[in-house]
């Protein structure tokens, strides 16, 4: 008997592993090909939304420092809104509390911050959001008792 294998036992073989781990083989890869084209869209999108975010905070703050007060609140709403996964949101409802804080309106000030502390995927900004309520608390107590 010889040990090379004849080519019709060689194509035997290959027709037995096919249809033994043929099926298997063909989803894993398909899974993985979905998986890698899921992830890819997931994170194509994210930073489509983190740069939109983005731009949008920056016409935030020039309309803020142009005291358009009414065009950046909407801009602050639009991002609290749709874009509160992004540090942005956050930010924008950082800078309102500190405008309310500087037009003594610290009950606005306590909302935006409030906000923050109950919206904002950055752990920073909760804390820093926290710490600056924790002050308007203390500076109500002061002017009550």
């Amino acid at each position: 008997m010889s040990e090379q294998m004849s080519d019709q036992e060689q194509v035997e073989m290959l027709k037995r592993w096919w249809k033994e781990y043929g099926i298997p083989v063909l989803t894993g890869v398909l899974i993985f090909l979905a998986a890698s084209y899921a992830y890819n869209y997931w994170h194509s999108n994210k930073v489509s939304q983190q740069a939109t975010a983005s731009y949008m905070y920056s016409e935030f703050l020039g309309l803020s420092e142009a005291s358009k007060t009414n065009e950046a609140n909407a801009l602050a709403a639009s991002l609290q809104k749709d874009y509160k996964c992004t540090p942005y949101a956050g930010l924008a409802a950082l800078f309102e509390a500190k405008q309310a804080v500087l037009e003594r309106r610290l009950d606005v000030a306590r909302q935006k911050l409030q906000w923050v502390m109950d919206n904002s995927s950055q752990r920073e900004l909760r804390d820093l959001a926290r710490e600056r309520k924790e002050r308007i608390n203390r500076e109500l107590k002061k002017r009550m008792g």
